[in-house]
């Protein structure tokens, strides 16, 4: 149990803090690439409808985008002005998190992109904005569970970091959830 408990004292990144900021920029900026060829590809087709696709339009409106921004310099001048433990949880734990992220969206643009190109679909479905809302909710809750479960068994911060994250964000995104399923039907 002392090995196990010195490997989670010693968790580091690999990275130096530019590499890691950088790292950060390539993902979030591939991210809401992806973000918006998959909505070009989703009016394209007629398959899988957004009930409410305003609602899901504004998760990636410019002021999100800032706070993201500024999340993301909180969490690397943070982590780095505490050092330590706070390196590998914080700042590991956002780069999981980020990964996560464009590997969802990345998911969804091949998913996609599938539909439109290929014939072996029939008929339409239409989903309401807070089930798509919930569907991203259920993904981070099984990269967190991922993360979490890779943490203890690596004894490593900045994956346990990473789970407790991605469990914030999927709360993030039922909230979105109830709050959608709690609007007016337009």
């Amino acid at each position: 149990m002392d090995d196990y408990l010195t490997d989670l004292e010693y968790s580091s990144l690999a990275l130096p803090l530019w590499a890691a900021a950088l790292l950060w920029l390539v993902l979030f900026v591939l991210n809401h690439v992806l973000i918006l060829k998959g909505r070009r590809l989703m009016q394209q087709q007629s398959i899988i409808a957004v009930a409410d696709a305003a609602v899901l339009a504004r998760a990636s409106s410019p002021k999100i985008i800032v706070l993201q921004i500024v999340a993301s310099l909180f969490v690397f001048v943070y982590s780095n002005y505490f050092g330590a433990y706070c390196i590998p949880i914080l700042e590991g734990g956002w780069l999981l998190v980020n990964g996560a992220a464009f590997a969802g969206s990345l998911q969804s643009y091949l998913y996609l992109r599938a539909i439109t190109r290929q014939g072996g679909v029939t008929g339409s479905v239409t989903i309401s904005a807070a089930l798509a809302f919930r569907e991203r909710a259920f993904y981070f809750f099984g990269m967190a569970f991922f993360c979490l479960v890779g943490g203890l068994l690596l004894a490593h911060l900045a994956l346990l970091g990473g789970g407790i994250l991605m469990v914030s964000n999927g709360l993030g995104f039922l909230r979105r959830a109830w709050q959608a399923k709690a609007a007016p039907a337009a």
